[in-house]
């Protein structure tokens, strides 16, 4: 291996490490007020909901009145960038850990520290996700304690957590959420929304006052009150876009190492506290890409100087000029193409590349570097993000001509993105001719975690291997359905299309798969819409797409950016009791415009007045009760599918037209596209319902395939037909006019021998003569057989 990976282990050990800081800070403890908004806490001139905030903290630290929350304004992902110093963009659903290691995880690895030196007192369960990350060098083995909540939303549980804590443990590091101001909003109480930050306030001066009173904890103790998201200014019940209102939240810092009576209207963010934190208890945060809130820190700085002597640079870690007190700095000294280092002077010496000083007072440095001898070409490694290069011959300097291969290895949790500069590509291996002074760049980037949702239509099971439901990108994962006794599996939709079972998966992307069972003899109605068409709001909300051959879904901002589409299909020609129904449509080969997955869910229309030809944005129908749950889009050329079985059964007991709206979650401007009826993939409506009874009574099983007259015959409206099969087939029992054309299946599936009565409606044919024709195909061995009769319809 290239000295890269030399530097990148000489930079683990120094990161992650305790800096020498005289810092007075013991613990700090994080104060999370869940969906407070800014104009509520700091914006309100009178204060009057944070009376302890404002009146007691203030005077004694820093109030921030340009903080921000500039990543997902939601609870998992707020709480997980404060804690990670990144952004981190996660389900709110707790599903997922942080992809960062977290405060707790660098706190234990560097100092050897005991769990509980670290805890999480939840005010929402899903929060406990904040214990560790799943960075591979760091994860479960640093995790902190955490202090479960009986009762989620409810901020005495977490406050009375937080007291047993600090008593039984004095951990170093704590954070606590208050849920119950997050929940009134959500839940459109106006004066339970401010009761909450008020109870909040009060309960976070308790905190405060219990741990001054504390012989371990007094005096060393800081303080962060802060808030994971705000919420909407024109709706204060949500929040979760990057509305002002939503991204615009407080922050406060106080404790024995912080200025007093200062107010710093910066622009600061949510990952800027966990290196802030590190700062104040002498660990690194080496893969956070926040910066340290300098003026939370009262504590002596110095300046380093570097320079350098020949032709390079000199880079820093930190990259800074001014240092705190004890704050290990590594110098990397970095030539020109053309040019060697040498060795140090000034305040480093020797020839160590790289090296590090630790700044207690101000230092100067010189790099020297010399040029390469004649005939002599460099090759250097130059790598972004985690990993190295290995070349063949080593390098890095070669003779004229040579010929040297180069393969990326990325660290554990990383991949290989592309490569740049002498070479280009993503492929693992790539091969460089040495006829000049060149660099080769291997850019690696984080291994993405992705969600794997199965859910099934019918009645059945879906197995997974490996087990669990996130993945590393680069997993393949087999996924086995198994119908329930007396169904069958049909097939895949979603994010996995197609029959075969098992069938595998990469994992490139979060996916979505939904296996679906059909019970054993049920006949399927495969429906086209008699209307399909998309609306657009806005400028063009008069316009009708009726003859488009797509359908698209976006929810914008702005009716601008809004479209919406709208499915009508006829029950009247399905017969028998609703055993399944799913609505499928297959996005187009540009059926996500944006590159990115979109959600959308399927909603009843109540009414069924509207026309593909009329129908725009002014006169849509009321949109209705969502059914099954979204689904995630993640691919295209590939058919989606719908469970709205609970929809189709009372329109077909009603007026047997069933309507369905399509839309995307607002606000996310992510377009999809599907095929509408005028393309070759149109959306189907499929219904499966209960096939032919065995007649009872049967002792035993026919020996021959039959089928009889219908009885009565003639009739009007509706007759009997019976057959027998003698071994599982695959049956066929359709119903044709005298020019041969199919008028009706009343039978299409596998079926057991027997013998079975199916009723034939002829309600909406016109009087004359009809031909049943049965076809029967052995499964197992034996010929097909096929028979035809006439029956005769008189009105």
């Amino acid at each position: 291996m290239l000295h890269m990976r030399k530097f990148a282990l000489f930079l683990s050990l120094c990161l992650v490490s305790v800096l020498a800081l005289a810092n007075d800070t013991r613990t700090v403890i994080i104060a999370v007020i869940d969906g407070a908004r800014y104009s509520e806490t700091f914006g309100d001139s009178t204060h009057q909901y944070i009376p302890h905030i404002w009146n007691t903290f203030r005077p004694q630290g820093v109030i921030y009145t340009g903080y921000r929350n500039e990543g997902t304004t939601e609870t998992t992902p707020g709480h997980s960038s404060i804690v990670t110093g990144t952004w981190q963009y996660l389900p709110n659903d707790g599903s997922v850990r942080p992809t960062a290691p977290t405060i707790f995880e660098y706190y234990r690895k560097a100092t050897g520290a005991p769990m509980s030196d670290g805890c999480v007192a939840l005010g929402k369960e899903k929060l406990d996700v904040l214990a560790y990350g799943t960075h591979p060098e760091f994860g479960i083995n640093y995790r902190a304690a955490v202090r479960y909540s009986t009762d989620d939303y409810n901020d005495q549980i977490a406050f009375q957590n937080v007291k047993i804590a600090l008593q039984e443990d004095h951990p170093r590091l704590l954070i606590v959420n208050f849920p119950a101001t997050d929940r009134a909003g959500h839940n459109g109480s106006w004066s339970g929304y401010l009761a909450g930050i008020r109870g909040a306030d009060s309960l976070i001066n308790e905190i405060w006052n219990f741990a001054q009173a504390d012989p371990i904890l007094g005096g060393k103790t800081t303080l962060i009150v802060t808030n994971d998201h705000g919420r909407h200014l024109t709706d204060y019940m949500n929040h979760g876009d990057g509305c002002e209102g939503c991204r615009h939240i407080m922050l406060l810092i106080a404790g024995p190492d912080t200025p007093v009576g200062q107010v710093d209207s910066a622009l600061w963010r949510q990952i800027d506290i966990a290196p802030t934190i590190g700062m104040l208890l002498g660990f690194s945060t080496p893969y956070a890409t926040g910066k340290v809130i300098t003026s939370a820190l009262d504590i002596p700085r110095y300046h380093l100087s570097t320079t350098v002597s020949g032709s390079g640079v000199v880079q820093r870690i930190p990259s800074d000029s001014m240092y705190w007190e004890g704050t290990k700095v590594i110098l990397r000294a970095v030539p020109s193409l053309g040019s060697r280092f040498v060795q140090w002077t000034g305040a480093l010496t020797g020839s160590n590349n790289p090296d590090s000083l630790v700044m207690e007072a101000d230092k100067a440095v010189t790099a020297a570097f010399e040029s390469l001898p004649e005939g002599t070409l460099e090759l250097r490694a130059s790598v972004s993000g985690e990993g190295t290069i290995e070349f063949k011959p080593p390098g890095p300097y070669y003779a004229s001509g040579t010929i040297v291969t180069a393969t990326a290895h990325p660290a554990a949790g990383f991949v290989l993105d592309s490569w740049s500069g002498a070479a280009t590509g993503d492929s693992a291996l790539v091969t460089v001719i040495v006829d000049a002074n060149k660099i080769l760049t291997a850019t690696f980037r984080p291994m993405m975690i992705n969600l794997l949702n199965l859910r099934p239509i019918g009645q059945g099971t879906t197995a997974v291997d490996p087990p669990g439901g996130a993945y590393p990108e680069t997993t393949s994962v087999t996924i086995t359905a198994t119908p329930a006794p007396g169904w069958e599996f049909v097939g895949w939709t979603g994010s996995l299309n197609g029959t075969t079972n098992p069938s595998t998966i990469q994992m490139k992307a979060s996916r979505e798969v939904k296996a679906r069972f059909r019970r054993t003899g049920d006949q399927v109605w495969s429906l086209e819409p008699v209307h399909d068409s998309y609306v657009r709001g806005s400028l063009y909300a008069g316009y009708n797409y009726g003859n488009d051959s797509s359908l698209c879904v976006l929810e914008g901002t702005s009716d601008a950016n809004r479209r919406r589409s709208y499915l009508q299909f006829d029950l009247t020609g399905v017969t028998g009791s609703v055993t399944n129904a799913a609505l499928l449509l297959h996005t187009r080969t540009n059926g996500l415009p944006d590159g990115v997955p979109a959600r959308v869910v399927a909603c009843q229309v109540t009414s069924d007045t509207w026309t593909e030809a009329a129908v725009n944005w002014r006169n849509v129908p009321a949109e209705g009760t969502a059914l099954d749950s979204t689904m995630g889009m993640t691919g295209t050329g590939m058919y989606y599918a719908w469970d709205v079985k609970n929809f189709v059964v009372p329109e077909m007991a009603g007026d047997k037209v069933a309507s369905f709206l399509l839309k995307d979650r607002p606000g996310l401007n992510k377009m999809v596209i599907f095929d509408s009826e005028e393309s070759e993939n149109g959306p189907v409506l499929e219904i499966e319902t209960g096939g032919p009874d065995v007649v009872k009574g049967q002792t035993e099983l026919p020996h021959e395939y039959r089928l009889e007259q219908n009885y009565p015959n003639p009739f009007n409206p509706s007759t009997g037909v019976r057959f027998q099969v003698p071994a599982v087939s695959d049956v066929k029992l359709g119903v044709y006019d005298i020019l041969g054309r199919e008028v009706a299946v009343l039978v299409n599936g596998r079926k057991a021998a027997g013998t079975y009565d199916v009723q034939f409606d002829a309600s909406r044919l016109a009087s004359g003569a009809y031909c049943y024709r049965l076809q029967a195909f052995p499964v197992l061995a034996g010929l097909p057989f096929v028979a035809a009769r006439t029956m005769l319809l008189v009105r």
